[in-house]
């Protein structure tokens, strides 16, 4: 969730150790998912919320990337791959039948109430 400006000030305010090297020559490593949350706008700071991966400094500090890709969650491969499409942007219609086929009715408010407070 952090955007590109947010990663430039955090920088920043590290380089005042060695202000000759990226983050002033501490080690960083940043986790993430870029497609969970998208980075957070502050109008106010006049951040638009860009991805952080755009910048030159990400691009310059870091060159490794590891990509995780066996999910110890769940084997339920409908649903990984649903998961997947979803994610990406472009649901097929197999996928789609399948979160039709997850949907359930949500029970009365009064039902949700009682078994709530019993």
């Amino acid at each position: 969730m952090i955007s590109e400006q947010t990663l430039a000030h955090i920088e920043k305010a590290c380089s005042v150790k060695d202000n000759n090297k990226y983050f002033g020559g501490m080690q960083v490593n940043l986790v993430g998912d870029f497609y969970q949350l998208p980075p957070v706008p502050n109008k106010l700071m006049k951040d638009m919320g860009n991805y952080l991966f755009r910048s030159d400094i990400f691009i310059n500090c870091f060159p490794h990337t590891v990509y995780l890709k066996e999910n110890f969650r769940t084997q339920e491969h409908m649903l990984i791959n649903a998961i997947h499409e979803v994610n990406i942007g472009h649901p097929s219609q197999s996928t789609m039948q399948y979160i039709k086929s997850r949907q359930r009715p949500l029970p009365n408010s009064e039902t949700v109430t009682e078994n709530v407070c019993h």
